[in-house]
């Protein structure tokens, strides 16, 4: 009779292990029955970025307990397919496929997966956490953005110091913890730009009879990487060559009670922010504005062309502009605002 009793309770014991074990290995099981599994779905909400809303977008469903993680490219204008993934708790996070100005060719390896979910499930927990990755500019010569192939260009025109001039704005955004259990899980993401959009004003004067038929810009100081998640950005720097739109203004001076008439300058540039130099005074540093005026004048010889270059440290105009700040403990940079205005009143004068 003690015998018959020590062998129930172990054959009960035993039959509560196995269910135990079948509820924890839960994975194993679903996953041997795909139509089981929950599946999510996308949608974006753009709103005031909708004109400027990429093509494609990344999209990670990314369990944090017991981490497993599944990645798709998904339309960035319409809803999306269902996705199957494993219950769980999931904070989801959605960037970009391409961008015109960032080298994403890392992070698209690295957020590589296989076409069939069901027979790879490996290559997901291959994927890293995207919010800690930093992406970083391509770089060009001044040569290859004015496209100078009928002109001798110098050693200085082939340097690759130059990111794209007509950078998107990046965009990213991540959904808080969402608990997926059974049938589909609608994910509406609202991404916003991590990149800063910035109104270059400034004014030229010109003390000449000459027509000023073409300016350039050259803005120094743009960080050449920044992290997703934190929005940290480098202190290596590059420039970012501008044409800007010209327009007839006058200019008040307050400083002589008077006002003048001048050659009003508008660039608009998307970047990560703008570091300034560490004084007034140098003239080899981040946040430096160089001006190329290109003028010319009919004379009895034929048409005369001259070209006027002028550098300004903007050392002062940076630090009211207030476009970046550092971090609490110092160590880190990071935007200060999703816009920003340059704006040199003194203007760049050509001509005696």
């Amino acid at each position: 009779m003690m015998r018959n009793i020590h062998t129930y309770l172990y054959t009960l014991a035993f039959a509560a292990a196995m269910l135990f074990t079948a509820c924890a290995e839960v994975d194993l099981c679903e996953d041997s029955h795909e139509g089981n599994l929950p599946a999510v779905k996308y949608s974006f909400d753009w709103g005031k970025y909708k004109a400027d809303a990429p093509e494609g977008m990344y999209t990670m469903a990314h369990r944090i307990i017991n981490d497993w993680k599944r990645v798709d490219m998904v339309s960035a204008s319409e809803e999306s397919d269902t996705f199957k993934v494993r219950p769980g708790e999931y904070k989801f996070l959605a960037l970009p496929t391409k961008h015109n100005a960032f080298d994403l060719r890392a992070m698209a390896a690295s957020l590589a997966q296989p076409e069939n979910y069901a027979n790879e499930n490996d290559r997901y927990d291959e994927v890293d956490r995207v919010q800690d990755k930093s992406i970083s500019y391509m770089l060009y010569s001044r040569q290859q953005i004015l496209s100078l192939s009928d002109e001798e260009a110098t050693s200085e025109d082939k340097i690759a110091r130059y990111i794209h001039p007509y950078a998107e704005p990046f965009f990213f955004d991540s959904v808080s913890v969402v608990q997926v259990k059974n049938d589909v899980q609608h994910v509406r993401f609202a991404p916003k730009s991590i990149t800063q959009c910035i109104d270059v004003q400034f004014y030229i004067r010109a003390n000449t009879t000459h027509t000023i038929d073409s300016v350039h810009a050259e803005l120094s100081g743009i960080p050449l990487a920044m992290e997703i998640g934190s929005r940290f950005v480098s202190k290596e720097t590059a420039s970012v060559l501008m044409k800007p739109s010209l327009s007839e203004a006058r200019l008040d001076l307050e400083d002589e009670d008077r006002t003048l008439d001048v050659i009003q300058c508008n660039s608009r540039i998307n970047v990560p922010t703008v570091l300034s130099s560490e004084s007034d005074s140098e003239n080899t540093s981040p946040g430096l504005l160089t001006v190329t005026v290109y003028t010319s004048e009919d004379t009895p010889e034929g048409k005369k062309v001259y070209c006027t270059v002028i550098t300004r440290n903007l050392y002062y105009i940076l630090e009211q502009a207030k476009l970046c700040e550092f971090t609490d403990d110092l160590e880190h940079i990071v935007r200060n605002g999703e816009t920003g205005k340059i704006e040199v009143n003194t203007p760049f004068t050509i001509g005696k």
